[in-house]
C-alpha cells in the first residue's frame, strides 16, 4: 500500500576537519511516523476507454491462440493493471463481437460499453443501415446491470455532414432509447441541436475549448478526452502525463484511446516505418512472440502514473 512519511526531530550536527573527514558531534535523532494512505481509483470517477482492434490471423497463428483468447488476456491486462472500465469496438464480423461482449460482461464488468455503427461514406468504415443496427442491438448477450451501453454513428464529422448527423442521431435516439449517444469530433462543430442529441462527446485538445462551457452546465452530459498524438510511439512518453493533468485541470470525465492493438498483418512487423503514420498512436499493447504473452508500452504505464 502506499504510506504518508512524517519525520520529526531530525537533528544532524557535524564536524569536518582539515582532512575533510566528517565526524557526529551530536547523534541523530529520528522518529518516523506512518500513515496508511488510500489513493482514489480512478475506475470511481474516470472513464478510461479502450478501442480494440481485430488481431491479424497471422498473428494468432504466431502466439498458438485464438483471436478471443488473446483478447481476453488483453482485457485482463487493460482492466486488472491499468484501470480501463470502458470498451468501444465495432460488429463487423457480428458473430465474433457478440463472444468478445460475452468475454467482456462476464469477467470484467465494465462501467460502459460503446458499441461502433459508423453511419458515413468514407472509403475505409463499413457502413451500417438502421436495420443492421437493429438486428446486432437484439442480439447482445446478458450484461451487468451497472454496465451503460452506448452507441456511435459518426467519427469526426466535418460541418457539411451536420444535416446528415442530427438526423441519424435523431433517429437513433428514437429507436434506441436506453442507449447513450457518442460522438467524437476532430474539430469543433457547433450546434446546440446536435449537441442536445449527445450523451458522451469525445473531443481532440484543440476542440476542447468550444465544448467545456456546454458541459459545465450540462451535468448529465460527458466529455472524453482524446489526444491521439501525444500518444503516439514517435512522441516523448512524458507527454502521456499531461494528458493526466489536462484531465484533472478541465474535470472532464475521461479518456478515449483510439486504438490499443493495432498490429501489422505480418508476425513481429510491429513498428510502422513511416514516421507520423497514424497507425503508431494505435498501439499501446505489443505481443511477445518468445514467451506468448501480451506486453505494455511504456507509453502506457505513463498515462497512468
Amino acid at each position: 500500500g502506499f504510506f504518508m512519511i512524517k519525520l520529526e526531530n531530525v537533528t544532524k550536527i557535524y564536524e569536518v576537519n582539515k582532512n575533510n573527514k566528517v565526524s557526529f558531534l551530536e547523534k541523530i535523532q529520528l522518529k518516523i511516523h506512518s500513515f496508511p494512505v488510500i489513493l482514489p481509483s480512478p475506475q470511481k470517477y474516470l472513464l478510461i476507454q479502450g478501442n480494440l482492434w481485430p488481431i491479424p490471423q497471422e498473428i494468432s497463428k504466431c502466439f498458438g491462440k485464438n483471436e478471443l483468447e488473446i483478447t481476453k488476456e488483453m482485457l485482463n491486462l487493460l482492466v486488472h493493471q491499468y484501470y480501463f472500465n470502458a470498451f468501444s469496438g465495432s460488429p463487423v464480423r457480428k458473430q465474433l463481437y457478440k463472444k468478445y461482449l460475452s468475454i467482456l460482461f462476464k469477467n470484467f464488468s465494465p462501467s460502459y460499453v460503446r458499441i461502433t455503427f459508423k453511419m458515413s461514406n468514407r472509403k475505409r468504415y463499413r457502413k451500417f443501415t438502421i436495420n443492421e443496427i437493429k438486428g446486432v442491438i437484439k442480439e447482445i448477450p446478458f450484461y451487468p446491470v451497472h454496465t451503460l451501453l452506448g452507441i456511435k454513428l459518426w467519427d469526426e464529422p466535418l460541418p457539411a455532414n451536420l444535416s446528415q448527423v442530427i438526423y441519424d442521431y435523431t433517429k437513433a435516439k428514437h429507436i434506441l432509447k436506453k442507449f447513450k449517444t457518442e460522438l467524437s469530433f476532430g474539430i469543433p462543430v457547433i450546434s446546440y441541436k446536435l449537441w442536445s442529441l449527445l450523451d458522451i462527446f469525445v473531443v481532440s485538445p484543440d476542440s476542447l475549448s468550444a465544448f467545456l462551457g456546454y458541459i459545465y452546465t450540462h451535468p448529465n452530459k460527458k466529455i472524453l478526452l482524446y489526444a491521439n498524438r501525444n500518444h503516439s510511439d514517435y512522441e516523448d512518453a512524458r507527454k502521456m502525463q499531461f494528458i493526466g493533468w489536462t484531465i484533472y485541470k478541465y474535470r472532464i470525465d475521461g479518456y478515449h484511446f483510439w486504438g490499443i492493438n493495432l498490429w501489422k498483418q505480418e508476425c513481429g512487423e510491429q513498428i510502422i516505418n513511416e514516421k507520423r503514420c497514424c497507425f503508431r498512436r494505435g498501439t499501446l499493447l505489443y505481443y511477445d512472440l518468445h514467451q506468448k504473452r501480451i506486453l505494455p508500452s511504456l507509453r502506457l504505464e505513463m498515462f497512468i502514473q
